[in-house]
C-alpha cells in the first residue's frame, strides 16, 4: 500500500479519533479506528490505482516511485489516494445499521448535520487532482480511464 492511516491526519482527509497518544501509542479507540481505515486503504487504493493509472500500471507501481511522488506527498502525509478513501469512508460511517434499520448517529452535545458538502469538497479536489496529474502521464505508458468516477466531479443534486 502506498499510503496507510497517518494520511488521514492531514487536515482535508482528517478523521477524528485516528490519532496517536502523546506518548506514541494508539489508545484503543485509535487503533480500531487505524485498523479500520487500514480495510479501507486495502479495499479502495488499488482501485484508484487501476482507474488513475490503467491495470498494467498499478500493479507495477512499487517498481515506480517517480510516478509514486505524484500521488504521494509523504512530506505532509497528503495523497490524492487519501482522499478517494476519505470519501468512501465517511460516507459510509454517515449513518449505521441497526436490528431496527439504518440510523443516524446522535450525541448529546453536538447537533448532527450532513457531511455533503464536506464529501463533496474533498471529491471535488480529488477530481482536480486526477485531472492534474493525468495530463502529466504521456511519459509513463499510463492509461487513465478518464470514464471512472474519479474524474468526474460531484455536486449536491447528483448531477
Amino acid at each position: 500500500m502506498l499510503i496507510d492511516y497517518s494520511y488521514f491526519s492531514n487536515p482535508m482527509t482528517r478523521i477524528a479519533g485516528i490519532d496517536q497518544r502523546s506518548d506514541g501509542q494508539a489508545s484503543s479507540l485509535s487503533k480500531k479506528l487505524q485498523d479500520e481505515i487500514e480495510a479501507y486503504i486495502r479495499f479502495y487504493e488499488p482501485k484508484f490505482l487501476r482507474m488513475m493509472l490503467g491495470k498494467e500500471l498499478a500493479e507495477k507501481i512499487d517498481e515506480r516511485p517517480d510516478i509514486v511522488a505524484m500521488l504521494v506527498n509523504l512530506a505532509d502525509r497528503s495523497s490524492v489516494i487519501a482522499k478517494y478513501v476519505y470519501f468512501y469512508y465517511q460516507r459510509d460511517h454517515a449513518t449505521f445499521n441497526t436490528i431496527a434499520g439504518e440510523k443516524l448517529k446522535i450525541t448529546e452535545s453536538s447537533k448532527p448535520v450532513s457531511a455533503q458538502t464536506r464529501l463533496i469538497s474533498v471529491w471535488n479536489n480529488m477530481v482536480d487532482e486526477c485531472r492534474q496529474i493525468a495530463a502529466l502521464m504521456d511519459p509513463y505508458a499510463a492509461a487513465p480511464d478518464y470514464g471512472s468516477a474519479i474524474f468526474e466531479k460531484i455536486n449536491m443534486y447528483g448531477l
